[in-house]
């Protein structure tokens, strides 16, 4: 079955990054109006929640992947890889991977818990066995997720899509450090930058042969 991996070079510095809001109070670091900073060029991105020293950090990181078009291509399944470059993780920390289109990432993109609570589900990460350093994993991502990879396939658009601690979007407050960094598009090392793969099939070709057995 054909398949297609899309692996950004060091060249895009728009398409994938993340966004921290910092504040004494969690709530005010959840939805946005703390101290927001903006992360694109960077050989790392910080996905997760902490509090540390008497600040809570909320962290989103955003991806974007296009194709190359493939007339007529179904898609039969996509997969999120990414590396982690290091890790902070007590407990476990299960991530929501959310449907949001960004362009060039701006703290304008950040979302809030209502934002958040209203994305469509692309999928999950696991809370346990995907935060060890220097390692390379993979998750399938979901239906809904198919069908939108389906169409920027076709199109040669971008496929684009966050992720948050699923903490964050239940709006429970982190007790110390439980976030974690992966490595960015920045990364020297072209294997350790995020990927999304995509398996498709192609229809088959109606031959005039075909269709004469058709009766056409």
């Amino acid at each position: 079955m054909p398949q297609v991996t899309i692996r950004p070079g060091i060249s895009n510095t728009t398409l994938i990054g993340a966004i921290r809001c910092a504040n004494a109070a969690y709530a005010t670091a959840r939805d946005g109006t703390g101290t927001l900073t903006s992360i694109e060029s960077a050989a790392s991105i910080t996905g997760g929640q902490r509090l540390f020293s008497g600040t809570y950090d909320c962290n989103e990181m955003f991806f974007g992947f296009t194709p190359s078009a493939v007339a007529g291509a179904v898609v039969t399944d996509v997969k999120f890889e990414w590396t982690t470059f290091s890790s902070n993780v007590t407990g476990g920390l299960e991530q929501a991977i959310l449907n949001y289109t960004a362009g060039a990432i701006t703290t304008a993109d950040w979302q809030d818990g209502t934002e958040l609570a209203a994305l469509t589900s692309y999928g999950s990460i696991p809370g346990t066995g995907y935060q060890s350093v220097t390692t390379t994993y993979q998750v399938s991502l979901n239906a809904a997720a198919r069908t939108a990879a389906q169409t920027a396939l076709r199109a040669g658009s971008t496929f684009s899509f966050m992720v948050v601690a699923q903490a964050q979007v239940d709006n429970s407050a982190p007790s110390g450090n439980n976030r974690y960094d992966i490595r960015s598009e920045q990364d020297a090392t072209e294997a350790y930058r995020p990927a999304l793969i995509i398996d498709y099939r192609l229809p088959p070709v109606m031959t005039y042969h075909y269709l004469r057995q058709m009766g056409a």
